[in-house]
C-alpha cells in the first residue's frame, strides 16, 4: 500500500521535490550556511512558490500560505524585479531554540548584506528546536531574535518550516523507533528516516495526537508568535514535512 502511493505520487510531484533521509540531505537538500539564492529561481513556471498543496495542509496553514503567496505575487506585479536572498545558517539558533548562536556576528552580517544591497534572508525554522517536548509548549525566543535583528537591519525574512530530516523532534522520533511503519517505506522496504508516512496523517500514532494535529499545532503557534511581523518582515518560503526541496 505505501509503494503504491509512493508510485502514485511520483507521477504528480515534480521531479525537484523528493523524500530523502538524513544521509542524502547533507548534500544538495541541506540549508548551508552563506548561500546565495535569487528569489525567482526557486519559483515554478507559474510563478506560485514551491509549497506543497493539497488537503494535506490544515486550514491554518493553507490561509497562511495563500496570503504569503498574494503577497508575493502583488510585489512582483509591482516592480517586476528579481529579489536577492542569503541563506543564513541552519545553525544560526541554538538547538534548543532559546538564542541565537554568534549573535554579534549575525547582527554584523545583516547590517553588511544590507548595504551590499540583499533584499533579504532565509532562514530554516526547525520543529526539533521550537517544541523539544510533546506538550503544547514552544521555545520561539531564539527565532523572533533573529526576526528583530532582521528587522532592525531593514531586510525581509524568508522561512521555511521544517518537519522532516534532522528537523523532527525527539518525542517524534521516538514514536517512530517504536512504530517504525510510522516511517516512509519504499517499494524495497526501505524505511525512509525522518519522513512521516502520508498514511498515519490521521492515526494517534504522535503520543496520542496524529501527525496532522502536531503540525498544524507547531503552524499555529508559529502564526501567532509572528503575527505582527508576518507580511511585513516575515514571509513563509516553504513547508517541509516528508519532503525537501533539492
Amino acid at each position: 500500500m505505501e509503494a503504491a502511493l509512493m508510485h502514485q505520487t511520483a507521477a504528480t510531484v515534480p521531479a525537484r521535490w523528493r523524500c530523502v533521509g538524513d544521509a542524502s540531505r547533507a548534500g544538495r537538500g541541506q540549508q548551508l550556511a552563506g548561500v546565495v539564492r535569487l528569489g525567482a529561481a526557486r519559483r515554478a513556471a507559474s510563478g506560485a512558490l514551491p509549497v506543497l498543496r493539497g488537503s494535506r495542509l490544515p486550514g491554518p496553514v493553507r490561509a497562511l500560505v495563500s496570503e504569503s503567496e498574494s503577497e508575493a505575487a502583488a510585489e512582483r506585479a509591482a516592480d517586476g524585479a528579481v529579489r536577492l536572498f542569503v541563506g543564513l545558517p541552519a545553525d544560526a539558533v541554538v538547538s534548543d531554540g532559546r538564542g541565537v548562536s554568534r549573535s554579534r556576528a549575525v547582527s554584523a552580517a545583516l547590517r553588511a548584506l544590507k548595504l551590499l544591497g540583499v533584499d533579504g534572508v532565509e532562514l530554516p525554522v526547525s520543529w526539533a528546536a521550537v517544541q523539544p517536548g510533546s506538550g503544547a509548549w514552544f521555545e520561539w525566543a531564539g527565532y523572533r531574535a533573529v526576526a528583530a535583528m532582521v528587522r532592525d537591519a531593514g531586510l525581509d525574512l524568508r522561512v521555511s518550516l521544517r518537519t522532516d530530516g534532522d528537523a523532527l523532534p525527539e518525542w517524534v522520533a521516538d514514536a517512530a523507533a517504536a512504530d517504525p511503519d510510522v516511517l516512509f517505506t519504499d517499494r524495497s522496504g526501505r524505511r525512509r528516516v525522518g519522513c512521516i508516512s502520508f498514511a498515519v496523517d490521521e492515526l494517534p500514532v504522535l503520543v496520542g495526537r496524529s501527525p496532522l494535529q502536531a503540525y498544524e499545532a507547531f503552524f499555529r503557534s508559529f502564526a501567532e508568535e509572528f503575527n505582527d511581523l508576518l507580511g511585513s518582515t516575515v514571509t513563509v518560503g516553504a513547508i517541509t514535512w516528508s519532503w525537501t526541496f533539492l
